[in-house]
């Protein structure tokens, strides 16, 4: 599948975007959130290579993810629900497109 040069800068922007916050120390993880992060969005650069199913399961933990985080009192919630929206528009834009 050939990459556009719009998507390949919109994919590199997204990324950037995604790890620029990841100055979250592994001792601040609050109920593993950032492992969770760091396993669904840190490799946002692969996305392409993921199948829709993927794509769509990792939609699927993000929002479960969102929903905890915003019931919790993390001291870094606020930090958490940005990337949490931010990996999960990436995804769903590398859903679409796929489709």
């Amino acid at each position: 599948m050939k990459k556009t040069a719009a998507a390949i800068t919109a994919s590199a922007l997204l990324s950037a975007t995604l790890l620029l916050p990841s100055v979250v120390y592994a001792g601040d993880d609050e109920g593993g959130v950032v492992a969770r992060l760091e396993r669904l969005c840190g490799n946002t650069e692969n996305a392409a290579d993921l199948t829709p199913g993927e794509l769509k399961a990792a939609i699927a933990e993000l929002e479960a993810l969102d929903a905890e985080v915003r019931k919790s009192d993390y001291a870094k919630r606020k930090l958490y629900l940005f990337r949490i929206g931010k990996c999960r528009d990436f995804i769903r834009f590398a859903l679409d497109v796929k489709k």
